[in-house]
């Protein structure tokens, strides 16, 4: 099934969460160009999914204005300080659960059988920072997501859960590649070493 980008009320307000807060203080952003990457993953086979990932992390990153500046590419030509930002689910889980209700309803049967679904995803998550160059660690770290949705009139529970998904992912990546201080990065990158 095409994902579809259709609840965007409910997704907005996620990722207004997933954003900068407003009246923070803002700091100087980082002296680093910063460029995100999608590894590949399980969701190599869902490119639209990924792409949409990209794009949701790539923005979310941007607004919060912590490097200097964001890319969903690399630049040409590269500097030796220039970071990737690599996210890669390592891990995919779908499930399907289905439940069924005696619903009354005003027609000319009385009572009819519906059926409810519920869906529930579960994704294993890997997130490196890399120099752009030579590919050296700077820092990583794995998580875990769930979600689970179970739909009201005429949605669809697969696109919901998997919408609320890369909301959560993407303000925990945001998160976690924003924090810290400019000489705390000074030193991750002079002790990073190869990626093996």
């Amino acid at each position: 099934m095409p994902f579809r980008i259709r609840y965007l009320p409910t997704i907005a307000l996620l990722l207004l969460f997933a954003g900068p807060n407003p009246a923070a203080k803002k700091s100087e952003p980082f002296p680093y160009r910063l460029v995100i990457e999608i590894g590949q993953g399980k969701l190599v086979a869902s490119s639209t999914v990924r792409e949409y990932l990209h794009r949701e992390l790539t923005a979310a990153v941007e607004r919060a204005g912590c490097f200097r500046s964001v890319h969903d590419t690399a630049p040409d030509p590269p500097r030796a300080d220039d970071l990737v930002l690599r996210l890669t689910v390592v891990d995919f889980e779908d499930q399907t659960n289905h439940q069924f209700s005696i619903a009354q309803t005003v027609d000319e049967q009385g009572l009819d059988r519906e059926r409810l679904t519920t869906v529930s995803l579960r994704a294993e998550l890997a997130v490196e920072v890399l120099t752009l160059t030579e590919g050296r660690l700077v820092r990583s770290r794995r998580f875990a997501q769930r979600n689970s949705w179970t739909p009201q009139a005429g949605e669809d529970p697969r696109e919901m859960a998997r919408e609320m998904m890369v909301a959560a992912v993407v303000r925990t990546t945001r998160l976690f590649v924003c924090k810290g201080s400019a000489n705390k990065w000074a030193k991750q990158l002079e002790s990073a070493a190869p990626l093996r």
